[in-house]
């Protein structure tokens, strides 16, 4: 379908939501920007007027909405396949989407991202997602701004990195040309539920990059398909499901072609969502992919030094950054001790090189200590 230059397409996208659906409407219809386009789509919520919405629609809409139209399943596709139908029948030059049950900020939100898309670099622009109750009433901040300007400065490879470790935005507070589309292609169908995480890998994997503009975008009601796995709907098992699924397909098929220690850090991450999904999914699948994941024995070697010291990959690659004599001195004493096993091979000589790395990792503890109250000590005599 041709495109509207400057043209906005929102898709707002229902499913047993139509308790909220006027709210998010209103949320729409007091829109600054000058152009937009309008679809609302229905899952085969098990309750949807339709009448009842064009009613409201045409009562309360401004002339900044050039076009409406309904698109309601006759049955449930899921999220996925419905967004890609709806996306078919866009006409805008740029797309955002969200949930019935949440809403737009304010009245700049599609004005603020069309400012940002004046640079011709950007396709795809996320903004702040901020969690809510039950009565919209703001929680928290999605996002950190500071973690949000450091992706924006990663070149796409170390993006695919950073999201392979967990979905960093809220799609719901996310835009898109609709080029986009055209370039990678629609949202996954092997997914029902988890449209945005294995999309946005799949970019940022083929050399293309999110940006992130720090201004308010969408106000999220807590308490959906993606919130608290306390108790598990089978809508929310699916979406669990569907995650685990992303760091199978996704992810850890491209596990090599990280470094040992990123690969350490992905592994985490995948292990951490089955330890909080454990015993309320069936999840075998997922602990033998795991256990295959590390049957590397040099791999193995690393997911134990993790374990004793988390995050010790970090913190020697800020030690080396920052403060080099030491890291040369590790690196000389790790050195001394493989020459010393290898003159000694009567013996243990797994056991004697474990010991003697353990044993340097907790001298560099002991000397962050040591800088720490070195560094607090002088503060304290200025």
């Amino acid at each position: 379908m041709a495109k509207i230059k400057g043209q906005y397409t929102v898709i707002l996208t229902n499913y047993n939501g139509e308790q909220y659906i006027f709210d998010a409407l209103d949320s729409i219809f007091i829109q600054d920007y000058p152009n937009i386009q309008l679809i609302i789509t229905d899952d085969a919520s098990t309750s949807f007027n339709q009448l009842s919405i064009e009613k409201y629609i045409a009562r309360h809409k401004r002339e900044n909405i050039k076009n409406v139209q309904i698109l309601a399943n006759k049955k449930n596709l899921g999220t996925v396949k419905t967004l890609n139908n709806a996306l078919k029948k866009a006409t805008g030059e740029f797309v955002l989407f969200f949930a019935s049950d949440d809403q737009l900020a304010d009245r700049c939100v599609l004005s603020n991202f069309y400012s940002t898309f004046k640079n011709k670099r950007k396709e795809i622009v996320t903004s702040q997602w901020i969690i809510c109750d039950q009565n919209l009433k703001s929680i928290k901040n999605y996002i950190n701004p500071i973690e949000a300007w450091y992706f924006n400065l990663a070149a796409s490879k170390q993006q695919f990195f950073r999201l392979c470790k967990s979905n960093l935005y809220g799609a719901g507070a996310t835009s898109y040309r609709m080029t986009v589309f055209e370039k990678y292609g629609f949202f996954d169908e092997k997914y029902r539920l988890l449209e945005d995480w294995p999309f946005w890998l799949r970019i940022s994997r083929n050399k293309g990059k999110l940006f992130y503009k720090n201004f308010n975008g969408l106000y999220h009601r807590s308490g959906g398909i993606s919130e608290s796995t306390n108790k598990l709907s089978l809508n929310k098992k699916e979406f669990y499901n569907e995650i685990l699924q992303t760091f199978r397909m996704e992810i850890l098929p491209r596990l090599q072609s990280f470094p040992s220690f990123k690969r350490i850090e992905i592994l985490k991450s995948y292990k951490d969502q089955i330890n909080i999904l454990n015993g309320k999914l069936d999840l075998e699948k997922d602990f033998k992919t795991f256990e295959k994941a590390l049957i590397d024995n040099h791999l193995k070697l690393w997911w134990k030094l993790d374990k004793l010291n988390p995050h010790i990959f970090q913190k020697l690659k800020i030690l080396w950054k920052f403060n080099k004599e030491v890291s040369f001195t590790i690196l000389l004493s790790v050195l001394f001790s493989f020459i010393y096993v290898n003159q000694n091979s009567d013996s243990n000589n797994d056991l004697i090189l474990f010991v003697c790395l353990l044993g340097f990792l907790l001298i560099y503890i002991g000397m962050c200590w040591i800088v720490k109250l070195y560094k607090l000590k002088k503060e304290r005599s200025r």
